[in-house]
This record gives C-alpha cells, sequence and structure tokens, in this order.
C-alpha cells in the first residue's frame, strides 16, 4: 500500500508558519516524522472477531540517515509468533526465512524501494551475515532508539501464541548454545536459551529509500 498522509504537518505548519512543508527536503520531513507511522504491505491483523483479516501493516518511523537517504522502520505490532531457530552450520535461522518469505507481502512498488543493508553477524563480531532487505532490530538499536519499544501484538500474532515477547537478532557473547536476546512484555531485554523450540513475536525492520517515502506528497 502506498504511504500514508504524515499526522505531524499540521503541528509543523502551526511551529513554521513562514516555512511551508512543500518548501522541505525529503530528510527535512523525515525527521519530523520520526516516531510517527505510515503504512506499507499487507499481513493478517486481525480482530476480536476474525483473527485472519488481511490488513495494511503500520511501521514506525525509527532513525533517519540522511548521508545514504535511507529511513530505518520498524512494525509498529508484532506481527507473528515464530521460532528463531539455528544458524549452525551455515543455514538461514527460522526468523530469517520467515523474513525472506515476508517480503512478498509488499507491492512491486514497495520493494523497489526497501534498501538492501548489510548487517554484522551477531555470532561473529567484525563479520558480515549478508545483505538484508527486512531483518530484526539488535539489542543496540533497542538501547539508542526512543521510538522502537512501544508495541503489542495483533490480534493474529495473540492467535499464534504471542505473549507480548519479541525477538532480537542479538546473541550473548561467548555462550555455547548462542543464547538469542528478546524483549519482555515489559519493555527489558532477557535471553532466550532454547531459540531452536521457543516460538516468540516477530517484529520486521526495514530501511526505506527517503526519496520515495517523502517525496513529492
Amino acid at each position: 500500500m502506498k504511504k500514508t498522509a504524515l499526522l505531524f504537518l499540521s503541528a509543523l505548519m502551526l511551529l513554521c508558519p513562514l516555512y511551508s512543508y512543500a518548501e522541505m527536503s525529503p530528510a527535512e520531513k523525515a525527521y519530523g516524522a520520526l516516531g510517527t507511522k505510515v503504512e506499507m504491505g499487507s499481513y493478517y491483523i486481525g480482530n476480536e472477531d476474525d483473527n485472519y483479516t488481511w490488513e495494511p501493516i503500520q511501521w514506525v518511523i525509527c532513525d533517519v540517515n540522511e548521508a545514504d537517504g535511507r529511513c530505518l522502520l520498524v512494525s509498529w505490532q508484532i506481527l507473528d509468533n515464530v521460532r528463531f531457530g539455528s544458524s549452525m552450520w551455515g543455514h538461514a535461522t527460522d526468523a530469517e526465512i520467515w523474513l525472506s518469505d515476508f517480503i512478498w507481502n509488499f507491492s512491486d512498488e514497495e520493494r523497489e524501494h526497501i534498501v538492501p543493508v548489510e548487517l554484522e553477524d551477531e555470532e561473529y563480531p567484525g563479520t558480515t551475515a549478508g545483505l538484508f532487505r527486512l531483518f530484526l532490530l539488535s539489542g543496540f538499536d533497542i538501547l539508542t532508539n526512543q521510538y522502537v519499544r512501544e508495541t503489542g501484538p495483533t490480534w493474529y500474532a495473540i492467535s499464534q501464541g504471542c505473549k507480548g515477547e519479541w525477538w532480537l537478532r542479538s546473541r550473548e557473547p561467548g555462550t555455547t548454545h548462542r543464547y538469542v536476546q528478546f524483549m519482555k512484555k515489559d519493555g527489558s531485554m532477557g535471553y532466550s536459551t532454547q531459540p531452536d523450540g521457543q516460538r516468540k513475536g516477530i517484529r520486521p525492520a526495514m530501511w526505506v529509500e527517503i526519496s520515495w517515502l517523502f517525496g513529492d506528497q
């Protein structure tokens, strides 16, 4: 689904009456929109009567990288409940497979403007895990970003067993079992000792081109 109108526009115009929204650069619009929501893609969201309604996904604008022309989005709600899975022997984790398949929940136009990024391998610091268009946030993202903590599961995620906890991609250094970090319902962080067996919520994150998201409205 095409991007939604930004809710901060009216307030911004009151604060800057001599500097119109139309005169702002896409990056300035992105900085002004931090913490607000846009719609992209679709997934099962649900309601009290039907857990399987297919609806637009709302994303929170969390960060802006002006130099690279992109902004960070994370799903406002926990969308599903999955195993993290094992990444031993170089295989993708269950969560990575879920994210890889999830890219098809976007329109052709939306996929064109999701920016592939190189992520550090959380198991082997200093090495890269590859290029990703959709990924999980890290523990560092949580500690340094004020917009990513507020969330809750969709009705669909609840129907799949989600209790409000959700996966991060970070691992605990030096652990034989490669403990995986997750967010607890109370907003604190913990480590799962059984990422192959435990199911927790998943919140996709992605970098999107500023020029597309905040270009001509």
